[in-house]
């Protein structure tokens, strides 16, 4: 148990340096939302021009419409932004719950996001056996008292790695949580 409480320790070491979150960089699909072009409709012609004036509204009419569609489009991307964040929360919570021993959260409100539910990877972090203590010799018995606190200290090292980890997870979650906010506020590039 201890090699690979080591080994996990290390992995998520290594993978600090690699991105800022639990995820790679740039995970978050941006929106799929096209902002109309304002300059495609031009300026007013003027009132003395009725033909120019009819195009103009038409063209004002046109790009009123893919405006609304944009807002609606952006409006159902942001919602859905929402519900990546509220389930990238309910995966961490669950699995600080899940190493605290406690009872997991309630889960997250119903709805499809802009990925699948079960998109967050759950930590690499291992927790260690308590069983693997075994029962605590007499005192008496030195030698036997000796391997049992051999196996405690141990047990301990793991812990602390396992804590650490799961520290580490959880301040990558804040990230990958920022990193989805910051998505839903940036509309894609006009065509």
């Amino acid at each position: 148990m201890r090699l690979t409480m080591a080994m996990l320790l290390a992995a998520c070491m290594a993978a600090r340096g690699q991105d800022i979150g639990n995820m790679a960089a740039g995970f978050y699909p941006g929106p799929a939302c096209i902002m109309p072009d304002r300059k495609a409709i031009n300026n007013a012609p003027g009132v003395q021009d009725q033909s120019a004036m009819i195009a103009y509204n038409l063209k004002l009419k046109a790009f009123n419409q893919k405006i609304a569609a944009f807002n609606a489009c952006m409006q159902d991307y942001d919602a859905r932004n929402l519900r990546d964040q509220q389930h990238l929360l309910f995966a961490v919570n669950s699995a600080v719950a899940d190493a605290r021993g406690s009872a997991p959260p309630a889960p997250p409100p119903p709805g499809d996001g802009n990925l699948p539910a079960d998109f967050y990877p759950k930590p690499a972090c291992g927790k260690p056996d308590r069983t693997a203590l075994g029962t605590q010799p007499s005192p008496h018995d030195h030698k036997a008292m000796a391997a049992y606190n051999r196996r405690v200290a141990a047990y301990n090292s793991d812990v602390g790695a396992f804590n650490t980890c799961i520290q580490d997870y959880t301040a990558r979650a804040k990230a990958d949580i920022a990193a989805i906010a910051r998505a839903g506020n940036t509309p894609a590039a006009a065509q």
